[in-house]
């Protein structure tokens, strides 16, 4: 029978997997089959002169999208259409030549292709032609002229644009010095999803340079940039989690986040990650030999027992799975939790050890007392609304929102409450059976 429900699961586990698997293949195959398809019906109207789907095909070629990745061929599609005047093109062509991609490196010619872009009014390329004056690549520097291009591509609501006018105006390069137009500025770019832009709002919040010092408004917009994968906010917004600014006080998300920052090649958050030796409180290390303790007792005398399948040896039995379990979540949540990749890893592994903790005080109590299952119950319920109510009452008292952070908590009464319900259950069936059906004879 064991054998059998072994082979059901496992069978099941394959299947599932397996399907997955393919399904993931399949999708990749369709996927790549339309794109083979959307570049031979690009390459017959590019053949047929139109501009605007051999800039598509040129786009395809340089990405290896449909088709093998050709930066040369690229090139020959973009040149086909910025010949016609067809801007995108221009700026295309203009980047492969600064890249050096499918042609030799000239910026000459890349200021060449980027200025007729920018000059029909394409944004990317009037930003791009800003960054090459500022650079003096291809032209002689000039940060005046740097700064009117940013400008005309900032009017038309590029991010980038606007973030490189705020710049301009902070440093007071190429027009005279605003802090107020340099705020005004990374704003607008932020609030785009620019995320350099929205680092830089989160580091002026928190230095008050132009703005009042405002750690939580600097800890949102560093969160905002580090979302989207920039090294600078992870390490920023890592900083704020470390001391408590802004922030609930959180060493675990911090140490996240900047090995996250690490990963990615940021100097400042490797240099943490190096010093931060992984070090284990003295109470955690008490709690951690206690558990080790508890589990090897209670272990040897479930093995040590001739009828395990009596109530107390299950419960026995049950202690130590909790227990093992209990300790590997804190093993983990000390030495490896800083390699979880998001916040959402790190919250659910909170709660999951919050939730076994509490199993194991139900379990541990009604070992000592097989009548402590209701009041094991009262207490979760007290606890439960306490800390509900908790998070509330802090956010309104400190004016931040409140936190998944303390919320997670929840995970120890609800803990608490399986195993007392189940005993409670097995307390009624027990009294039922030993009471038996009352019949009356006449």
């Amino acid at each position: 029978m064991k054998l059998r429900w072994t082979l059901v699961v496992v069978s099941s586990v394959a299947l599932i997997l397996g399907s997955v698997f393919i399904w993931h293949f399949v999708r990749s195959e369709l996927n790549n089959q339309q794109l083979a398809k959307d570049a031979a019906a690009f390459r017959i109207r590019a053949e047929r002169g139109d501009p605007e789907a051999q800039f598509k095909l040129g786009s395809f070629y340089s990405k290896g999208m449909g088709v093998p990745t050709d930066f040369v061929a690229a090139v020959r599609w973009y040149r086909k259409s910025a010949e016609q005047g067809y801007t995108k093109a221009e700026y295309n062509l203009s980047t492969m030549y600064r890249e050096g991609k499918g042609v030799p490196q000239d910026n000459t010619e890349a200021e060449r292709w980027c200025r007729k872009a920018a000059e029909n009014g394409e944004a990317k390329a009037q930003d791009g032609l800003g960054i090459l004056y500022y650079r003096g690549e291809g032209v002689q520097q000039d940060y005046a002229e740097a700064a009117r291009w940013y400008r005309r591509s900032a009017d038309q609501g590029y991010a980038d644009a606007q973030y490189n006018l705020g710049y301009m105006y902070q440093e007071g390069k190429g027009v005279s010095q605003d802090h107020a137009e340099a705020v005004r500025w990374l704003r607008k770019a932020a609030e785009q999803g620019y995320a350099r832009a929205q680092d830089g709002l989160g580091v002026m919040y928190y230095r008050g340079e132009w703005v009042a010092v405002d750690y939580v408004e600097a800890a949102r917009w560093y969160r905002r940039a580090a979302e989207q994968g920039d090294e600078d906010a992870q390490y920023n917004l890592g900083y704020m989690y470390y001391y408590g600014l802004g922030v609930p006080q959180d060493r675990v998300e911090a140490d996240r986040l900047f090995h996250q920052a690490a990963d990615q090649g940021s100097e400042q958050a490797k240099r943490v990650v190096g010093s931060n030796r992984t070090s284990v409180p003295t109470t955690s290390k008490v709690v951690l030999a206690l558990k080790f303790l508890a589990s090897l007792v209670f272990g040897v005398s479930f093995l040590k027992s001739k009828n395990r399948r009596s109530r107390a040896q299950i419960v026995t039995g049950v202690a130590t799975l909790l227990l093992i379990s209990s300790l590997a979540l804190d093993v983990f949540w000390y030495f490896y939790v800083g390699h979880l990749q998001s916040s959402t890893e790190v919250t659910a592994l909170r709660w999951v050890r919050h939730l076994v903790g509490g199993m194991i005080i139900a379990v541990l109590a009604y070992i000592l007392h097989s009548k402590s299952a209701t009041i094991v119950l009262i207490a979760a319920a007290v606890l439960f609304i306490t800390f509900i109510l908790f998070p509330i009452i802090i956010s309104e008292l400190k004016h931040v929102p409140p936190t998944i952070r303390l919320f997670c908590l929840l995970g120890l009464p609800i803990g608490m409450s399986i195993p007392s319900v189940f005993f409670r259950w097995l307390d009624a069936k027990r009294t039922g059976l030993m009471t038996g059906p009352q019949h009356q004879f006449s």
